[in-house]
């Protein structure tokens, strides 16, 4: 290959791979957000409160 088509190929694909680690940083951040949503929604739902752990100590 000419010095040429190697500078356009390495153009290329350093631009297809910073579109692709864009694109899976803005869907890694939606998943991420979809997520906190749904916990939010879960909570304000009017359902069960969430309740603390208590540690039950027996005296054996």
């Amino acid at each position: 290959m000419t010095p040429a088509k190697l500078r356009v190929v390495r153009l290329l694909a350093c631009r297809r791979g910073s579109t692709m680690v864009g694109y899976s940083s803005l869907a890694l951040l939606v998943a991420i957000a979809a997520i906190t949503l749904m916990g939010h929604a879960d909570s304000d739902g009017g359902g069960a409160p969430h309740q603390r752990a208590v540690r039950i100590l027996s005296s054996d």
